[in-house]
């Protein structure tokens, strides 16, 4: 999870993280992933590591993710017979989820496992899934915003409207923008009408860790009125698979 407010005032440590993950458990493969294994990093943006464990093997979260002392560092096990299956435990749409995962991630220590499967299909029923849980994001920002955790609404504001524009991509285009950069190149080709400038502000919040309030209510409406409806009405002529 990304921290506008703690600029990194020196490198992260990872040959230490994988040193402390596999003190506490005996995973097959340690991979980095988002925006640290792509481009889009920002100074602030934290180090996601995904952890392989064998079932027989699993130890809990907590256990793993105590492992590491860096707040910079985000640690996420996941039971390895799942993982390859393409049925992650997370909330996320997991097609969309695994796609993201295995785009960018660059194996750190053990089997490459990540840079050897299978990018999975996206079909209309994803995209909208994945819409509908970033409204639920957007909702969580105003949340937030009223309870005085300006951190906190900044980053599911800026995330929600970015990603609930990257399932307005992949409808349109048949496109999955790889990177913070793609989703904001991309969205900027569509004709959003109102919404065009919104966009663009979720994009710079995420460079500046600063929002305007009044665009928190805005970002519902669009994805409310017009993410989710666009792909709605894609639905009615089936479950079409819009990403191969």
């Amino acid at each position: 999870m990304e921290n506008p407010m703690q600029q990194e005032k020196e490198p992260v440590n990872l040959e230490k993280v994988l040193d402390d993950i596999e003190s506490v458990c005996e995973p097959v493969s340690i991979f980095l992933y988002g925006s640290r294994a792509r481009t889009d990093s920002t100074s602030f943006s934290d180090y996601e590591i995904g952890v392989l464990i064998p079932e027989d093997r699993y130890v809990g979260r907590s256990v793993v993710r105590g492992a590491v002392k860096d707040s910079r560092v985000s640690v996420y096990p996941f039971r390895l017979e799942q993982f390859q299956a393409g049925n992650p435990d997370t909330p996320f749409n997991k097609k969309i989820y695994m796609r993201e995962l295995i785009a960018s991630g660059k194996t750190l220590r053990g089997k490459r496992i990540i840079e050897e499967m299978q990018l999975p299909s996206i079909e209309v029923l994803d995209a909208l899934s994945d819409a509908q849980f970033n409204l639920g994001y957007a909702l969580a920002a105003t949340i937030a915003h009223r309870d005085g955790s300006e951190q906190t609404a900044n980053l599911l504001f800026y995330k929600s409207c970015l990603f609930g524009t990257r399932a307005l991509v992949i409808e349109k285009t048949g496109k999955v923008p790889a990177t913070y950069d793609d989703i904001l190149k991309e969205a900027e080709k569509l004709d959003l009408g109102e919404y065009t400038n919104l966009v663009k502000a979720a994009y710079e919040s995420r460079q500046t860790g600063k929002y305007d309030p009044q665009l928190l209510f805005k970002n519902i409406s669009y994805i409310n009125q017009l993410v989710v409806p666009n792909l709605s009405s894609r639905l009615k002529d089936g479950n079409a698979v819009l990403v191969e």
